[in-house]
This record gives structure tokens, C-alpha cells and sequence, in this order.
């Protein structure tokens, strides 16, 4: 046997060697080279819920403005409504005037006038029977109320 004269014949032989003396990876190496798939899936998944969380986000905020342009609508169409109300309202008081319903009275159904004063009635002249009244009633000249 002869010894090598060439160190890269020496090393090769050492490098044969510790390559197959080298101990099977440790544990250390092996789980390292787990990790990487396993922290590639956690940034995917933090990239995921990031993206979800944005579109949940901007989706709120669309959901927002649609209902702040409801409302505003909703808010003219209340002002439309009431401004509507009081000119009905308005109109309203305008036919019950006592001076349209006489007027409207005297056509329609021919209301006259009465030429005198109505007989003022009171609460003890209900009690009394009436005798009030007929006394009242008989010095104007007009005829009994009651029978």
C-alpha cells in the first residue's frame, strides 16, 4: 500500500470518509427543514385573512354610504310629505271658516239668517222646568218652546 503522494487523493479519501461517517441529520435540521412549507402556509393564510378583512372592510364602508344616501332620501321625502301637511292643513282651515260655510250654507240648502238674537239658555231654567224660558220667550212674543 502505498500512501498517497497527492493531498487531493488524501482529501477525497477524508471526504469519502466523513461522508459516510457523517451521523443521519438531527433532529434540529429536520424540523428546519419543515418549517419552511409550514411558515409558507402561515404567510398565505396571513395574506388570506389580511385580503379578507379588506374586502369586509370596504364592504362596510359601501354598506355605510348606501345607507347615508337612504337616509338622505328618506329625509327629503319626509320635508315633501310635511310641507304637503301643512298646506293641506292650511286648506283645511280654510273650508271650516265660518264664513265659507254660510256662504256655501245659503246657497246650497238656502240658510237664512236669523233676523233676531237666539234665546240664551242657561242651567237654571233646565231645573226650574222652564219657566225662565217661557218668561223670556213670552215677553219677546214668540210661542213656548215646550208644549
Amino acid at each position: 500500500m502505498a500512501l498517497p503522494s497527492a493531498p487531493s487523493a488524501a482529501r477525497k479519501r477524508v471526504g469519502a470518509v466523513r461522508a459516510s461517517t457523517t451521523p443521519v441529520a438531527s433532529t434540529k435540521e429536520r424540523t428546519h427543514v419543515s418549517r419552511r412549507p409550514a411558515r409558507r402556509w402561515l404567510t398565505a393564510a396571513m395574506l388570506f385573512v389580511a385580503a379578507a378583512l379588506a374586502v369586509a372592510y370596504i364592504a362596510n364602508a359601501i354598506a355605510v354610504n348606501n345607507l347615508v344616501d337612504s337616509i338622505a332620501s328618506l329625509q327629503r321625502e319626509r320635508d315633501v310629505v310635511r310641507s304637503d301637511n301643512e298646506r293641506l292643513r292650511g286648506e283645511l282651515l280654510r273650508m271650516m271658516s265660518v264664513e265659507r260655510v254660510t256662504a256655501l250654507a245659503s246657497k246650497q240648502i238656502g240658510l237664512i239668517s236669523p233676523q233676531r238674537p237666539p234665546i240664551a239658555l242657561n242651567a237654571n231654567a233646565a231645573r226650574s222646568g222652564g219657566a225662565s224660558i217661557k218668561r223670556e220667550s213670552a215677553q219677546r212674543g214668540e210661542e213656548s218652546i215646550r208644549p
